[in-house]
């Protein structure tokens, strides 16, 4: 399954398709990081062709891919002597033509594999493990209120328990808190767990990936886990800030556009192309958006633009802000109470 995601250092393992793919033949890695003509060649050629026949907009696809043989027919690239610039310098162009955020190439020290860019599968979930499944805070606050940080949504067998353990420790909560401010996305399964627990009844489609080969669309639905579940009716806050994206901006927005609950902070981040890396040979990879998300409410998604927080302050602000939101609603709900 190919995932939503931030290019972050932790979060990075969280986009990559683990099914096994061949394995080409790679060249000796270079410690050094430094490339020549005939490797910027290489690496240009691939990334036009790949970029072509897999970004998820065919239309901008061949705009892309036009852009890149320009570039390479212009030599433009010549005076870039090592990979990591090569890298960096591509990403800048084929935002000015994509303007997507989950769009960019990157360069390893280490041969890139089926594996992910930051390492193997077993590596990333024995990581995921070590950060409680990205779950790093769970707590009663002041007014009864729960709260339950959320720095990523790594895949269900990581998660699954993580989570549900949150959600049984605030379960007898008035009001619950999800700090989103740092959530750089993951897996949507993981995202339909979380709506799981937030809502009641049959399952219902909360999102789907339309992708761009063979026109195929998956649907994420989630589970009905009664009396597991903190409900439908209690109040729910999510804190949003510029640096929730991808998977993270998935929860805020299918939480927000089904009015589960109110979202409080910043503007988010704007990626919503879920995709996984693609290899260009010598060290070199392509995180590749393929496909699109499709909320069933809005028949669209934040792409570009972000989350618009119902309540906008500065994300230091954020938790302040909602925790006082619930205080007052459920001063208000007690006032009216027969």
């Amino acid at each position: 399954m190919k995932h939503l995601m931030r290019a972050a250092p932790i979060l990075a393992a969280l986009t990559v398709i683990f099914a096994p793919t061949a394995v080409t033949a790679q060249p000796a890695p270079s410690q050094s990081g430094e490339i020549n003509a005939g490797i910027r060649k290489e690496v240009l050629t691939e990334l036009a062709n790949k970029l072509e026949s897999q970004y998820v907009i065919e239309s901008t696809a061949k705009q892309l891919a036009a852009l890149v043989r320009s570039k390479q027919k212009s030599n433009t690239y010549k005076n870039l002597k090592t990979g990591p610039d090569l890298a960096r310098a591509l990403t800048e162009d084929l935002a000015t033509v994509a303007h997507d955020k989950h769009l960019r190439v990157y360069y390893s020290f280490k041969p890139i594999s089926e594996d992910a860019p930051g390492g193997s599968k077993k590596d990333f979930l024995e990581e995921m493990r070590k950060v409680n499944g990205l779950v790093p805070k769970v707590e009663i606050l002041n007014g009864n209120v729960g709260y339950i940080r959320v720095d990523g949504v790594p895949p269900p067998d990581i998660s699954e328990r993580v989570v549900a353990a949150a959600f049984a420790f605030v379960h007898e909560t008035d009001a619950l808190i999800i700090d989103n401010r740092g959530n750089g996305g993951g897996d949507p399964n993981t995202v339909a767990l979380y709506v799981s627990y937030l809502s009641e009844g049959p399952p219902k489609v909360i999102n789907s990936f339309h992708w761009r080969a063979n026109h195929q669309v998956v649907e994420f639905k989630t589970t009905d886990l009664g009396d597991l579940s903190y409900g439908s009716r209690k109040p729910v806050y999510v804190l949003a800030s510029h640096m929730t994206f991808s998977g993270g901006e998935e929860l805020t927005y299918d939480l927000q556009v089904s009015k589960r609950a109110v979202i409080v902070g910043e503007v988010t981040g704007g990626g919503a192309n879920p995709g996984g890396p693609e290899s260009l040979g010598h060290q070199f990879g392509v995180f590749m958006p393929q496909g699109q998300p499709v909320n069933p409410i809005t028949g669209t998604n934040w792409e570009g633009k972000g989350i618009q927080p119902d309540v906008p302050v500065p994300a230091a602000m954020a938790l302040s802000k909602a925790q006082a939101l619930a205080i007052e609603r459920l001063a208000a709900d007690e006032g009216h109470a027969p």
